[in-house]
């Protein structure tokens, strides 16, 4: 009995595949062989799934003012303002990147900066 039961099942699964490659097997996806959309490709996936979703968490929010200072920073920086000004503010950015860290996910999380590295880093922190 135990036998006709495990041939009926193999019975079973044989309609199934035949019924598939009779109605789908030989169709592709609409989106097969086409290049993925650049957007894609740009910056980090998490961060645009949740962006989309209409979803913006603290990390994001603290991101973009992070990006912001860095700008303002760069542009004491280019205007040869005094070294404790920029120092200062070299300082608050890199308080807000460590409670950056501590709230986005492991793999965004970013290095300080300090005024050698500050011009590389600025594009990263563009989103």
């Amino acid at each position: 009995m135990s036998e006709d039961k495990k041939n009926e099942h193999i019975h079973w699964m044989d309609d199934v595949y035949k019924t598939y490659e009779k109605n789908a097997g030989d169709e592709k996806p609409s989106w097969f062989g086409k290049p993925l959309p650049k957007s894609v490709l740009k910056g980090d996936i998490f961060s645009g799934i949740l962006k989309e979703a209409g979803f913006l968490p603290d990390w994001i929010k603290l991101q973009k003012e992070i990006h912001q200072q860095m700008e303002k920073c760069l542009t004491l920086i280019h205007t040869n303002s005094k070294p404790k000004e920029v120092e200062e503010q070299l300082v608050l950015i890199n308080e807000k990147i460590k409670k950056y860290n501590r709230l986005c996910p492991t793999i965004l999380q970013r290095m300080n900066v300090d005024k050698e590295n500050i011009e590389h880093l600025f594009s990263a922190w563009k989103q």
